[in-house]
């Protein structure tokens, strides 16, 4: 039996129905190959940073099309994706950066001190703002697509609750 992944889904999706409207934010709207193009590329990227399979990214942005971007990309990459709420105290994201191993995070500019010292210890990605690396400009850097091995027992997400 072969299984199937939400990456290998829309993999398919954006062969057949590319130019559909997938994910619309605001004004922005992106179709089926776009997601697909972007989250492939920010994949590639964690994989350039030594994100390795397995690995914990986490994802700390609040509420956008981006914030969907960086988890599909964190999956792509073959990580397991970690959402951490924008809505957490400062002590409580930097305990779930701590508790799981973070060793990557793509993170909205504006939320970056939360992690007071931590932002040392990881690697940061911006999801916008004026750092050299965002998640903008992953996009346009047309990195080779990396696909990772990955097979339906492998972990996806580690989510805290509280």
């Amino acid at each position: 039996m072969i299984l199937s992944s939400p990456l290998n889904d829309l993999a398919n999706q954006a062969r057949t129905n590319g130019d559909r409207l997938l994910l619309r934010d605001g004004d922005q709207s992106l179709s089926f190959a776009e997601v697909y193009k972007r989250i492939c590329s920010i994949g590639s990227f964690l994989h350039t940073l030594d994100v390795k399979k397995g690995d914990r990214v986490g994802v700390l942005m609040g509420k956008s099309h981006r914030q969907v971007l960086a988890q599909l990309g964190a999956l792509a990459s073959g990580a397991v994706m970690v959402p951490i709420s924008d809505l957490l105290k400062p002590e409580q994201a930097q305990y779930i950066v701590n508790d799981c191993g973070i060793g990557a995070l793509i993170i909205d500019h504006d939320k970056i001190e939360r992690l007071g010292h931590l932002k040392e210890k990881v690697k940061i990605i911006e999801a916008g703002g004026n750092g050299s690396v965002t998640l903008d400009s992953i996009a346009q850097m047309g990195l080779a697509s990396y696909q990772p091995d990955i097979v339906g027992q492998d972990s996806a997400a580690i989510i805290y609750t509280s």
